[in-house]
């Protein structure tokens, strides 16, 4: 069963490596359990109370976590090559305007 609670659009900023510096994206979950940033990238996700998994049907097909409360989500993600960093989103909220916005590149890529 799909919870909803994620559903919409969302502000999604990437931080490869964990290192302070954010990508910001646009993401929409879609009630099917399909998602798709703006940029390129598609996939499923599940929920499981307060656990989101995000999996790419392209790309380097990375595996991103989250904990989910409200309109935050906070977690980590790993690409089949051993890369990994930090993400958050946000939905509803302010936009972090320190974060560089994205418009070329997908979050299913390694760059």
């Amino acid at each position: 069963m799909i919870c909803n609670i994620i559903t919409g659009t969302w502000d999604f900023y990437l931080d490869r490596g964990c290192r302070g510096s954010h990508l910001r994206y646009s993401v929409t979950f879609n009630s099917d359990g399909t998602f798709n940033f703006a940029t390129g990238g598609e996939g499923v996700w599940s929920q499981i109370n307060g656990l989101v998994m995000l999996l790419f049907d392209s790309g380097a097909k990375p595996a991103y976590t989250a904990n989910v409360a409200g309109s935050v989500m906070t977690g980590g993600f790993v690409f089949p090559q051993n890369q990994s960093g930090c993400w958050y989103a946000t939905q509803g909220l302010p936009i972090n305007d320190s974060a560089q916005v994205q418009d070329q590149t997908s979050p299913s890529q390694l760059e």
